[in-house]
């Protein structure tokens, strides 16, 4: 009996059935990845959020924009007075209303455009991080497994008899 074939086969079926496993139930949260999903599955109650310099707002405090980011416009923005060099925030849909000259950009052009002159550095989350967290689980721990694996062969051989030369005649 081969002792390092079987404890190899042995280890194959094992990690096949551990990654099928693993992409099994990490499916749901791969399926949620950016990259995976088309403009029409994207949630409908996300909404841009843009920058401009409070020195150079247009429209009405609370109505049209606010002063904090990530808030929607409040009864509390028209008390709120903010220095002309910090940011006041619009959703998409209001900033295009208020400033119809950026018609010809896109979206994402004039997000980027915004976010670029207010100085802020726009994170992009990672489109594959699901993917790779899956991954990741999926295939780490069968290396692990065969490298340590691989070192009880090594030292179950250092135990082995010694050949012995062949006789000479």
């Amino acid at each position: 009996m081969n002792f390092k074939r079987g404890l190899f086969r042995l280890w194959l079926m094992m990690t096949a059935v551990w990654v099928l496993a693993a992409g099994a139930l990490g499916y749901p949260e791969i399926s949620r990845d950016r990259y995976f999903l088309s403009p029409f599955e994207i949630p409908a109650d996300v909404i841009a959020i843009v920058p401009v310099l409070c020195g150079k707002v247009r429209g009405e405090a609370g109505k049209d924009y606010t002063t904090k980011e990530n808030q929607h416009p409040g009864p509390w923005d028209t008390y709120a007075t903010p220095n002309a060099f910090e940011n006041c925030w619009y959703e998409m849909p209001v900033f295009r209303k208020l400033w119809p000259e950026y018609a010809d950009l896109s979206d994402d052009a004039l997000s980027d455009n915004l976010y670029k002159d207010s100085g802020i550095k726009l994170n992009v989350p990672d489109p594959l991080s699901a993917t790779k967290r899956v991954a990741l689980f999926a295939f780490i721990p069968p290396i692990a497994l065969l490298l340590f694996g691989s070192l009880i062969v090594w030292v179950n051989a250092g135990f082995g008899r010694p050949k012995e030369p062949p006789l000479a005649q």
